[in-house]
């Protein structure tokens, strides 16, 4: 089956002309990558703000990372933290895990390694790809309680989310 990106893109440009967030979301993805328009990170970033304002948690997470990584918008860690938060409490399967990073390395946060196991396992738990290293290490640094305060805590994030 062939994929015919230009039909993609008008199908979901029709759904982001009426106020849908995830047709939102996808025009600016569609952008991002450069499939069936040519790659145009700051259209990309217009088509973001817009699915971010209609509470679309992927459009959070792929501004949220722009921010993280300062691509096409100037590097902002706190609005990369703040919107990664958003994406993670809708239960976007990345965030968690990005927000993990952040809270391991001190970024746009005070560094709080409690705070980042709960973030990290709950991370790979939504995310099967996600890295283990950073939670084994960890898991290696924090003490006992430490660890049963953030997987208590991640526990009840988790509920919150749905997972079992």
């Amino acid at each position: 089956m062939s994929q015919d990106y230009h039909k993609a893109l008008a199908w979901n440009q029709k759904a982001a002309d009426q106020g849908n967030g995830m047709g939102l979301n996808n025009v600016g993805w569609f952008y991002a990558q450069g499939l069936g328009v040519s790659r145009d990170y700051k259209e990309a970033v217009q088509w973001y703000v817009k699915a971010v304002a209609r509470g679309n948690s992927e459009a959070q997470y792929e501004l949220g990372m722009m921010y993280l990584r300062g691509e096409e918008v100037p590097q902002d860690y706190v609005k990369a933290l703040e919107l990664l938060t958003l994406a993670a409490e809708q239960g976007q399967e990345k965030a968690p895990y990005e927000l993990g990073f952040l809270y391991l390395k001190g970024l746009g946060v005070s560094q709080d390694l409690e705070t980042a196991y709960m973030w990290l396992y709950l991370g790979t738990r939504l995310w099967k790809n996600a890295p283990k290293t950073p939670l084994e290490e960890l898991d290696q640094r924090l003490s006992r309680e430490s660890r049963d305060r953030a997987l208590k805590r991640a526990e009840e994030k988790g509920k919150k989310l749905g997972l079992r």
